[in-house]
């Protein structure tokens, strides 16, 4: 159940003129509103006057225990776009009064008083998020940030700014006070607000795996704690791993395969809800940024580059050709984990390099033999678990003997995904139509073959194409 304090109706002027201070969580995402949501609210505002009718434009949920400070559950992107186009209209009134002074105009006062709390030095009475809060507040201070020009608070405000003119500018300005909105208060009691996000957010823009999964390692602190959390882990993570919703959702798939073992990503949202299960948030956190950093490390290939040792150069290349060469993703939970042993100095440099040439040869062999590397997916994130078995239980084995023995081993658990012998390779390379079949790793086996012979002469293969092959 949702508990609820207050439920009210009231138009967007009543509302904000009240004196509230509203804030947006750290668990929310950025603000998202792009054209097409703002060109339908800039539409519904000409039929309400053209139809001379009331428009109800959602619902805005908030939870506080002081009216004074309303922290919004839901109905950000609503509240953020309304007061955008309040800022529009008290800076085109200025604009227009300038030219003509005589002009009839909406009072700058009392239109920024819907965004500006004068009793407390001018101060904006919606918090925003993050680089959305700066952008606001050059918009509020006409500054001029071309730092944000590709924020979409700013891109918003000047596509109302530019829709705006001295013929319907007091139309506008009449019909948005008048917006309807119903303002739910919940019980400050309420035990569960991750469910109430959730039940809210099943209309609008879609949020991505990454926006629910900060919501919910953050929806239930308190503001101070959400801040506290989020700018020393969460926003570092995203830096690491790209703030896009859909890099950071990858980087999650991979963390949790990793972690819990999963293969898929149909579900992870709901898989990463039963892994975190009464852990200790802030450990929480602090274990997903150390797995960023390592996550980043190997998709820039940088791993052990502060150690500036010979091998480094050596390590980073055999990740080169596992992740962009070959492309074989499905290595990233596997290499998450020989690259944290490697961090924490369980394992030695020399020994992950053996690992990687172990886990190349691996590759090649086995995509040579098999069109498909579906069993790879399932492969790599079992393989933690065998290798750690046999390390635990045989003192002093090194990590790269281990590694190979369970890539010999595998035709007594996976009859398919064995690690071909040398016969085998050589009747497929004197019998078979590498050419055509294998197009990507025979590419790489020439260059390979060339890298050998001249390592002095690196060459760019991405773009060239085999034309023959000779004897």
């Amino acid at each position: 159940m949702i508990g609820i304090q207050d439920s009210t109706t009231n138009n967007f002027s009543s509302l904000i003129r009240s004196g509230d201070k509203y804030i947006i969580p750290k668990f929310q995402r950025d603000y998202s509103w792009e054209v097409e949501q703002w060109d339908d609210l800039w539409q519904d505002i000409e039929n309400m006057l053209l139809e001379n009718r009331d428009h109800y434009m959602g619902y805005l949920v908030l939870q506080t225990t002081s009216r004074k400070e309303c922290y919004i559950i839901d109905g950000q992107q609503r509240l953020t776009t309304v007061s955008l186009l309040m800022l529009a209209i008290a800076h085109k009134a200025e604009e227009i009064e300038r030219f003509n002074p005589t002009a009839i105009l909406p009072s700058r006062q009392n239109v920024l008083d819907l965004c500006l709390d004068f009793k407390k030095k001018q101060k904006l009475k919606l918090k925003l998020l993050r680089n959305d809060m700066q952008a606001y507040e050059c918009l509020a201070n006409k500054q001029s940030c071309p730092e944000y020009n590709k924020s979409k608070v700013i891109q918003c405000y000047r596509l109302f700014y530019e829709s705006l003119d001295a013929d319907n500018i007091n139309k506008i300005y009449e019909a948005t006070k008048s917006l309807q909105i119903v303002d739910i208060l919940l019980d400050s009691k309420d035990d569960n607000p991750q469910l109430v996000f959730e039940s809210l957010n099943s209309k609008g823009l879609d949020l991505s795996v990454a926006d629910k999964i900060r919501n919910y390692i953050l929806i239930g602190l308190d503001y101070e704690t959400q801040e506290s959390l989020y700018f020393k882990y969460w926003e570092p993570m995203e830096k690491k791993v790209g703030t896009d919703g859909k890099d950071v959702s990858d980087y999650i798939w991979r963390y949790l395969q990793n972690k819990s073992g999963i293969v898929g990503s149909g579900n992870l949202y709901n898989d990463f809800k039963t892994y975190v299960l009464n852990r200790d948030t802030e450990s929480l956190l602090q274990d997903i940024l150390s797995m960023a950093t390592i996550y980043h490390d190997l998709r820039t290939q940088q791993v052990g580059v502060n150690r500036n040792s010979e091998l480094t150069i050596e390590i980073n290349k055999k990740i080169t050709n596992i992740l962009e060469k070959l492309q074989i993703h499905t290595t990233l939970p596997f290499l998450m984990e020989v690259v944290d042993k490697y961090y924490k100095d369980e394992i030695q440099e020399q020994d992950l390099l053996d690992v990687l040439c172990v886990l190349e040869s691996y590759l090649i062999r086995y995509g040579l033999l098999h069109v498909s590397s579906t069993l790879l997916n399932s492969l790599f994130v079992r393989m933690k678990k065998d290798i750690n078995d046999i390390l635990d239980k045989v003192e002093n084995a090194k990590y790269s003997d281990v590694f190979r023995f369970v890539l010999d081993n595998l035709s007594k658990i996976k009859p398919n995904a064995s690690n071909p012998k040398d016969d085998d390779i050589k009747e497929f390379l004197t019998t078979k139509d590498v050419y055509n079949s294998r197009r990507k790793l025979c590419k790489f086996i020439l260059d390979a073959i060339e890298l050998s012979s001249n390592p002095k002469e690196v060459v760019d293969i991405r773009f060239l194409t085999i034309e023959h092959i000779m004897p």
